[in-house]
């Protein structure tokens, strides 16, 4: 399939008052910048994750779930659904991997001669959590099955993601919400959401906390994946507002977005934040354009 219109954009925004390298939230865009070249006809994955605040190096952990659930999406290695242990075997891999990293990272911090104090020891142990988001949208001319296949018009594409707490897809066509995904609702955001964890198998979330959701979309359809301020503040807007109001934010959004050299989308989240709109927290979008 020939997609020259793809467009995908994403920012990640600190709190008011916090550098960049004190983001929490991340995001991984897989094949890279290769989604963005005329013809591209292959799967599109994202990972997102928002690290929780209260742990410690919950940024860390976010940008390791990050990359790591969007190459499994993409399809390196298990993809983390259906009915096998994609998503478990994505989990134990994560908590690995994280165990090599806190092995180093306590050793560099020795050589430098700035080793742990002993809270930050006791918050270790205690272990980092952060969200976990990822999708893959297949393009119509790739199928899971070809009975599936068979089902669908030929310009019909599929979607599917997994995620464990707030951060969320909003799938929107012809400026209306098609899915929202997997809140639904401003009331559906609270301050305790489900969480991974890096200690082993006492912080694993079970296949009860995650979710599963596979769909179809057409042409010309977009998604937009947000962490938990942003995504709580979208979906309240299109349920405010009337279809032409809706359609005037998103733009707005896009515009924003379309721009990262002159910080105006970081001027934008300011200002919404400035006008009680959007709680102070991290911000991480990444938007599709199909």
């Amino acid at each position: 399939m020939n997609q020259p219109g793809i467009s995908i954009n994403g920012a990640v925004v600190p709190k008011d008052g916090h550098g960049e390298a004190e983001c929490e939230d991340h995001f991984v865009v897989l094949p890279c910048e290769d989604v963005r070249r005329v013809g591209y006809s292959g799967p599109i994955a994202v990972g997102m994750s928002d690290g929780a605040s209260e742990s410690i190096l919950a940024g860390p952990w976010a940008k390791l779930i990050a990359s790591k659930s969007a190459a499994s999406a993409y399809g390196y290695g298990r993809m983390p659904w259906g009915s096998g242990d994609g998503f478990e075997h994505l989990i134990t891999s994560l908590v690995e991997d994280w165990a090599a990293w806190e092995s180093e990272y306590i050793n560099q911090r020795q050589r430098e001669g700035n080793p742990l104090r002993w809270y930050e020891n006791y918050k270790l142990s205690d272990g980092a959590f952060a969200t976990l988001l990822a999708i893959r949208i297949e393009p119509p001319d790739e199928s899971s099955s070809s009975a599936t296949r068979q089902r669908l018009p030929l310009d019909v594409g599929q979607w599917r993601a997994v995620a464990v707490g707030d951060s969320c897809v909003v799938h929107v066509r012809d400026s209306s919400i098609v899915t929202c995904f997997p809140l639904e609702s401003p009331s559906d955001f609270h301050s305790s959401p489900a969480l991974i964890g890096t200690q082993g198998n006492s912080s694993h979330p079970n296949r009860n906390q995650a979710m599963f959701i596979s769909r179809t979309y057409k042409p010309l359809d977009e998604f937009f994946l947000m962490t938990d301020a942003l995504a709580a503040w979208f979906i309240d807007v299109s349920k405010r507002a009337t279809s032409k109001e809706f359609k005037q934010v998103m733009d707005k959004l896009k515009e924003s977005l379309g721009e990262p050299s002159t910080g105006s989308f970081r001027t934008w989240i300011t200002e919404q934040r400035s006008n009680g709109a959007m709680r102070n927290d991290d911000v991480a979008i990444v938007h599709i354009q199909l």
